[in-house]
């Protein structure tokens, strides 16, 4: 049986709304850094961070994962939070973690008050195929190592396992397009223009899908805005959960 890691803080002001964050496909609770402890301090809302199965300091194994990997993952959430009797989130999720977001307020709608999306994947792009080629490429010559201080576990098999399934040819027809009309929450999508995982038709799909308030923001950076422009993104976020739930 899988065992989660996961880290919980009650908040002050919004104790009964838990802000959870979901990393990317090669991340963990590390590589939020202390951002989720910025977020509980500015909004008092308690916050949840866990690394998935498989990845950081929960067990699991992704070898011969299924190609729907995705879509599964809102279920062990749905359970997380079950176990702490958590039964409203606000969800934060980056790229693979914006995806499966996404999922979850599709399908556990009265749970989900709100979404925040950094890099989320709807459907599979080019681009996406070619950066990962890329970072593979950096994986077979050695410069990914620094992905060790992230993972209790085998770095590579985390890396191997990213890989393999976006590069697997059958996944080029995966999406989250039907789940996409079902999400009727308040949703601040935020995609960096110079993102190399993905375009801004990822963003135009999720507004153009889904019903509710959305915000966005693009701004000019990569693929991870909130470390690559944190004063701006924080504060686009905390003016959201003000207008939206605060």
């Amino acid at each position: 049986m899988e065992n989660i890691y996961y880290q919980y803080h009650k908040g002050t002001a919004h104790p009964n709304i838990c802000l959870v964050f979901l990393h990317e496909g090669l991340g963990s609770i590390k590589t939020w850094r202390n951002y989720p402890e910025t977020l509980r301090k500015a909004s008092g809302m308690s916050t949840m961070a866990y690394d998935r199965p498989g990845y950081g300091k929960s067990t699991g194994n992704l070898l011969n994962r299924p190609l729907n990997y995705l879509n599964l993952a809102a279920a062990d959430l749905f359970n997380l939070l079950q176990k702490e009797k958590i039964d409203q989130v606000i969800l934060y999720g980056h790229s693979d973690g914006g995806s499966i977001a996404l999922d979850f307020a599709a399908k556990y709608p009265t749970m989900a008050l709100a979404l925040i999306t950094e890099a989320a994947h709807v459907i599979v792009e080019d681009i996406t195929l070619v950066g990962i080629r890329k970072a593979v490429k950096a994986y077979e010559e050695n410069k990914l190592k620094g992905l060790q201080k992230w993972h209790e576990s085998d770095y590579t098999v985390i890396f191997e396992a990213w890989s393999k399934t976006w590069l697997n040819p059958a996944f080029k027809e995966w999406s989250l397009l039907k789940e996409l009309t079902l999400i009727k929450c308040p949703k601040l999508i935020i995609q960096g223009t110079e993102d190399q995982y993905g375009t801004l038709k990822q963003v135009q799909l999720i507004e153009n899908l889904t019903k509710g308030k959305t915000d966005l923001y693009i701004p000019k950076c990569g693929h991870t805005p909130f470390k690559e422009e944190t004063t701006a993104v924080t504060d686009k976020v905390i003016a959201f959960l003000n207008d939206t739930i605060l």
